[in-house]
């Protein structure tokens, strides 16, 4: 339909919508620059001790480590993984109410 009959829907400019999408990237990014920092602070967290433990065990044969240190400093990096998805709930709330309904769903 031409522009000026009655019922045409008026066409946004090129500038004006590309402008939109990068407010929309940014409003993504900008959650995603709150959620990485705790994802990655509570992966260091978890996984240090590890790879101390274990890179201390293979470069000094001689020193002894507790066979529960090892078993500690291992499910420590398991917790990990049963950290993120509670971390993305609480970032989240697409991720929150998709979380809930599996939930509601298993349990």
């Amino acid at each position: 339909a031409p522009p000026d009959a009655p019922n045409a829907i008026p066409a946004e400019p090129p500038l004006q919508a590309s402008k939109r999408r990068r407010a929309k990237i940014t409003g993504r990014e900008r959650k995603a620059m709150r959620v990485l920092p705790v994802v990655v602070g509570a992966f260091l967290v978890c996984w240090t001790p590890f790879f101390v433990v274990h890179i201390t065990r293979a470069l000094c044969p001689a020193c002894t480590v507790s066979p529960r240190l090892v078993s500690a400093v291992t499910w420590l990096g398991y917790v990990n993984s049963a950290l993120n998805p509670l971390i993305y709930t609480v970032f989240n709330a697409e991720f929150r109410a998709v979380f809930r309904k599996a939930l509601r769903l298993c349990c």
